[in-house]
């Protein structure tokens, strides 16, 4: 009988263990990461484009309009 409880106790303690270390890597992961790994890319791509832009304005009429 004494050895079922420690049995029982030795495998609920592994459990509680795993479901322990589980818990923890979960807390350990960001939330969010591909979230805001997509908010900083499109952050990139909308400076580029804001550079982009800036450096057309201030071009030459002729590298800006090569069709005219």
């Amino acid at each position: 009988m004494a050895r079922q409880q420690l049995s029982r106790a030795e495998e609920a303690h592994g459990d509680l263990k795993m479901e322990t270390q589980r818990e923890a890597q979960e807390a350990e992961r960001p939330r969010g990461r591909t979230c805001v790994k997509r908010q900083e890319a499109a952050a990139e791509s909308a400076e580029r484009e804001l550079k982009q832009r800036v450096s057309a304005i201030s071009s030459p009429d002729s590298e800006r309009n090569p069709q005219d």
